[in-house]
């Protein structure tokens, strides 16, 4: 499932506060507007009843004047606003108790006015106080509405230097160098400090580490030239097995410096089209068997062409035919090409734990002691895989370990279930 991103959320969630309040908003004014009508209705109600008491009353007259200031009403002398009143308004009720006199509630604006119809002329009574309720809610839902939108940028603002931060970080990734040039003394502004921090002491332990594997290099190549012309110049009868020992020794050398350097990400590889025999040659120099033939059964059913490095590929080959005579029954195996891939069979016991737990480095059976090798074999086979973007897959089939790379034709699918150990 994908997550949603910090701006996703944050987004939603001024949304939804934003609508909730907006409703809470709404109900809060519509509840004002009621109570105000009501208690405007009230008042009118009384100016009603005292007129209709007093049918022959002064409207000019200061008893009726101060009876209206008392309420709460003035009488409204402009002509246009009057008509625009009539016209315009929205009638709540009407009563007609005398003969004489018309009263009509009209709403407009936010505000209740009482037409007084008399004699064919209109008198309309305005309150002195509007709806100080409602003038409250609007001003502090105008209010909230700015405060929202200020925050809301205010927090997307603070959030831009994230985004700008895993730029850098990709970039980093690239050997791009990594600035703290304009962040703030925040939050993100920390974590880029202590980013660019465990950057620097990175490099120094990548550097370090360089030094250490040149170091480590010379000093076991020179006593391994030094031992290669004295076997040269011996005339003894173990003279080409001991070259054989020291050149198998600094080819070792030169194998491990190499995948140091592959998998640490320092080396720029480079590819050809090789075919699946060039590759097995090469292999079978890195291997140095003075019975190879007898040992391996290569069965080339299509002689397969991939498009990899040739030295850092047929590492995969080598890797897998040692490991195969190492933990076979009778110390052979079988190799076997395709068009789209190719297998190493050896016979041997039924693997304890998941293929996945072999595949960690420094990782052995539980019965493998008598045997070379420090655990990395499989290990260094599924890094390279990785790299050049094949699948490494193993089954165990009739009492066979069948160690397969697949490289033409696997979508994602596929890839995933070889991967776990489906592979035949």
């Amino acid at each position: 499932m994908k997550s949603c991103s910090i701006y996703t959320k944050v987004t939603f969630l001024f949304v939804v506060t934003f609508f909730i309040a907006c409703l809470l908003f709404f109900i809060l004014i519509h509840l004002a507007i009621q109570t105000y009508q009501q208690t405007e209705i009230s008042r009118q109600r009384d100016v009603i009843h005292y007129l209709n008491a007093h049918v022959n009353q002064d409207f000019n007259d200061m008893e009726f004047q101060h009876f209206l200031s008392t309420r709460g009403f003035r009488v409204l002398k402009n002509q246009d606003n009057i008509a625009h009143i009539v016209e315009n308004g929205e009638m709540l009720f009407q009563v007609s108790d005398n003969k004489d006199l018309v009263f009509s509630s009209i709403w407009l604006d936010n505000r209740l006015y009482l037409d007084i119809g008399f004699d064919k002329n209109n008198m309309i009574l305005e309150p002195k106080v509007g709806n100080k309720i409602y003038n409250f809610l609007l001003f502090a839902f105008l209010f909230y509405f700015c405060l929202t939108a200020f925050l809301y940028f205010s927090v997307l603002n603070s959030l831009t230097p994230l985004k700008k931060l895993k730029n850098q970080i990709a970039k980093t990734a690239q050997n791009q160098e990594f600035t703290l040039d304009g962040y703030e003394d925040n939050e993100i502004g920390q974590i880029a400090v202590e980013f660019n921090n465990v950057m620097q002491k990175n490099q120094e332990l990548v550097h370090s580490r360089k030094l250490f594997m040149r170091t480590i290099m010379h000093e076991l190549k020179t006593p391994i030239g030094k031992g290669m012309i004295i076997a040269e110049m011996s005339e003894d009868k173990y003279k080409q097995r001991l070259i054989a020992i020291f050149g198998k020794l600094d080819l070792l050398i030169s194998e491990a410096g190499k995948m140091e350097s592959l998998l640490s990400g320092n080396t720029v590889l480079l590819k050809n089209q090789y075919t699946f025999s060039e590759i097995l040659t090469q292999a079978k120099d890195f291997l140095l068997l003075d019975d190879f033939d007898k040992m391996v059964k290569v069965e080339i059913y299509e002689d397969a062409v991939l498009y990899v490095n040739l030295e850092v590929f047929s590492l995969v080959l080598k890797n897998l035919i040692d490991n195969a005579l190492k933990y076979s029954y009778n110390h052979t195996c079988e190799v076997q090409s395709y068009k789209d891939y190719f297998v190493v069979k050896n016979k041997g016991e039924k693997l304890k734990y998941p293929i996945g737990h072999y595949l960690q480095a420094f990782t052995r059976g539980e019965n493998d002691k008598g045997i070379e090798g420090m655990g990395l074999g499989l290990y260094i086979v599924a890094r390279i895989c990785q790299i050049f973007d094949f699948v490494f897959a193993y089954d165990y089939v009739d009492e066979f370990h069948c160690f397969k790379v697949l490289f033409n034709n696997v979508n994602t699918k596929e890839k995933k279930s070889l991967m776990a150990g489906g592979g035949n």
